[in-house]
């Protein structure tokens, strides 16, 4: 008769069942990450094409998951707060006016290189408060969306659900594959 123990795991239960849905990535939460952001079509590449910056996801040919860029938008209007949510979104237009300002030329029309060395230089330097927090929390969230994506979880760092047999005397093979977040 353990009554009150099976009343707190049927709380915590149904609790995570609630919980649940707000887990998911679909479109539908894209679209409503965006409209909740007020993120444009062309704020919208133009964070796609900062992100593949950061994270060449093109040199991945397995890569073929939801693009970053949602990952990140979804990641901004989930986690932060309002405020930090306007911040965000201002920092990428402010992005978009820095390279007009440094370039004398929008950021997709600058070649691969040019746009590396804003973005690296972007993220060394500190600017208004607004566009370095955009560069910021889009390579926080970008690294956090790649190292989790199931590309890297069973191509680069293979994961393994059930630990495996304990060994106590393993050699290193440095070209073994790891998984660091085991």
């Amino acid at each position: 008769m353990h009554r009150r123990s099976v009343l707190k795991n049927l709380g915590l239960f149904s609790g995570g069942l609630i919980i649940f849905p707000s887990c998911t990535f679909t479109k539908e939460k894209v679209d409503v990450a965006t409209s909740d952001m007020h993120i444009t079509e062309e704020l919208k590449n133009l964070l796609d094409l900062v992100i593949e910056n950061m994270i060449p996801t093109a040199t991945y040919p397995d890569f073929s998951e939801h693009t970053l860029s949602d990952f990140v938008l979804v990641m901004a209007n989930d986690c932060l707060s309002p405020e930090e949510n306007k911040s965000f979104v201002k920092g990428l237009i402010d992005f978009e006016k820095y390279c007009k300002n440094e370039q004398n030329s929008p950021f997709e029309k600058l070649s691969q290189k040019d746009q590396s060395k804003i973005i690296e230089a972007l993220l060394l330097k500190n600017h208004s408060d607004d566009l370095s927090f955009f560069i910021s929390k889009s390579k926080q969230f970008s690294i956090l969306g790649f190292m989790q994506s199931a590309y890297v979880m069973t191509n680069e760092m293979p994961y393994n659900l059930i630990p495996g047999n304990y060994e106590n005397c393993v050699t290193i093979d440095p070209s073994q594959k790891i998984n660091i977040n085991a």
